[in-house]
Formats: C-alpha cells, structure tokens, sequence
C-alpha cells in the first residue's frame, strides 16, 4: 500500500456485524478491527493523493453503526497520514543503507536502499534515457533476498516492466 494513488474502501467488503448499512450485506467479510488498520497503513504510506469510504446505506442502518465505522476509518487513515515519515534515498542517502546486487536477468544490477529509521525497503530502477532521473519503488525485504538468491520476485519484474 505504499505505492497507493487511490484507495478505496467498499464497506461491502465489511461484515455484516460490523457493517449492517450497505448495499449487499456479507456474513463474513473484513472486521471493522481489520479495515482501520488497512486504512492507517494506507495513511503511513504517504503517496495517497485520494482516499474513500464508499456504499454505505443509512437507511439499512438504524443505530448508524456503518457510519461510525466509516468515521474510524477516515481517522485511522488520517493518524497514519500524520505519523508518516517522508522518505526518498535518492534525495536523503545519509539515512539509507545501500546494497547492490549482481543480476544476470535484468539488463543491470539491482540496487536496493533500506531506510535505517524505519527499516523500509526500496528498488532503485535506472532511468530509460540519460535524460532521465532513476526513480525509486517500494519493495520488501524478502525481495532483496530473493534477488541475494539469483531470484526476481514478481514484483520486482512489474517494477522494471512498468518502467
């Protein structure tokens, strides 16, 4: 969730006990403990330029339990938007731990960055033109040892695909 643009919650996707005012009630689904917790890690992400609860029906919803969810999630997202700690290691290498790795898949060696204060993980991919600045990707840490292991992860070839 720290690439996210957009994220969107559908309170469908909700139980039922959690959440009775919506269009199509779930016996099982999400716990109301559960989405606020998706909602603060989207907060801590820190590139979500859009967030939004969607398909809540008052009228199916008497004592306005989905509402008052809806309003813990917005404020679950907005407390992670508040603890998120900006972070680039192209622009702040002094707070980074740098690995390189060799690769004979991809058509140069990956560079990994780990951030010393929040131990985060990112892939560096090199810019397509000299013109161009390299951009940073959030990856794991199990990425990087993956790639320790002569192994790309899926993620890392949607990485270097979109790129």
């Amino acid at each position: 969730m720290r690439d996210a643009d957009l994220v969107s919650i559908d309170m469908n996707a909700v139980r039922y006990a959690d959440a009775p005012g919506t269009l199509i009630p779930c016996a099982n689904g999400l716990y109301g403990e559960e989405l606020c917790q998706l909602a603060r890690y989207a907060g801590l992400g820190g590139k979500t330029s859009v967030f939004g609860v969607f398909d809540i029906l008052p009228d199916r919803d008497p004592l306005n339990v989905t509402a008052q969810l809806a309003a813990q999630t917005i404020w679950y997202f907005l407390e992670g938007l508040s603890q998120n700690l900006y972070e680039n290691p192209l622009e702040q290498p002094e707070k980074f731990r740098k690995y390189i790795v060799a690769n004979e898949e991809l058509p140069t060696d990956l560079t990994f960055y780990q951030s010393l204060a929040t131990e985060r993980w990112w892939i560096e991919v090199p810019p397509a033109s000299d013109d161009k600045k390299p951009t940073v990707y959030s990856c794991g840490k199990e990425d990087y040892e993956a790639a320790c292991n002569h192994q790309i992860t899926d993620r890392i070839w949607r990485i270097f695909r979109k790129s």
